[in-house]
């Protein structure tokens, strides 16, 4: 029997990759590519010498898929930006843009919409039918740290530099709305 589209994790990770900004976010007027998964992107315009690199990008990964399933979905959202850049020469000395845009990405889940409900709460979407135009199922994912504290990532890691790159880590953990309620059955 397969499982119900709110319960799949393809569903639940596409779902929450889609809230924070896909295929960009727009911080402070500024334009950033998000890439999914980055091993096929390319911030380096290796593909198009001719093109500038991003000043800066993010990047998912996810570490663990279990929301909908008696556990959580982890995601790792590493904010990079360059020190210096042709078409930025003031760069980013000292990681300021990387920490705005991990304070972007946070503030997408943490507080309240102007309608009153939690923004960490996400609709699940089903993709399946639709992969342009998905459909919202009736059941939803939540940001809830390890320590249970809702709208909060597990933890935020200024990383430091890595060759011209600083670097942001931050972990979010999702639970499926049984999950969050420990549900006993998931019919």
């Amino acid at each position: 029997m397969a499982l119900s589209a709110q319960r799949q994790s393809n569903n639940i990770n596409r779902s929450v990759q889609f809230t924070i900004g896909d295929p960009t976010i727009t911080v402070d007027g500024e334009t950033y590519n998000v890439y999914p998964d980055w091993r096929w992107g390319d911030p380096d315009e290796a593909g198009s010498p001719a093109t500038t690199p991003n000043r800066a990008f993010v990047t998912t990964t996810w570490l663990q898929s279990k929301a909908g399933r008696k556990g959580s979905s982890v995601l790792q959202v590493d904010v990079y930006s360059r020190i210096g850049s042709p078409d930025d020469p003031d760069g980013d000395p000292f990681g300021n843009r990387a920490n705005d845009i991990a304070d972007f990405i946070e503030d997408v889940f943490s507080g309240t919409e102007a309608s009153g409900s939690l923004k960490a709460c996400v609709r699940v979407l089903d993709f399946n039918l639709d992969p342009v135009a998905p459909v919202a199922t009736d059941d939803t994912v939540w940001l809830r740290s390890i320590d249970g504290m809702l709208g909060e990532s597990d933890s935020r890691t200024p990383a430091g530099t890595e060759g011209e790159m600083w670097r942001v880590s931050l972990t979010l953990r999702f639970w499926n709305s049984l999950d969050f309620r420990q549900t006993p059955y998931y019919g």
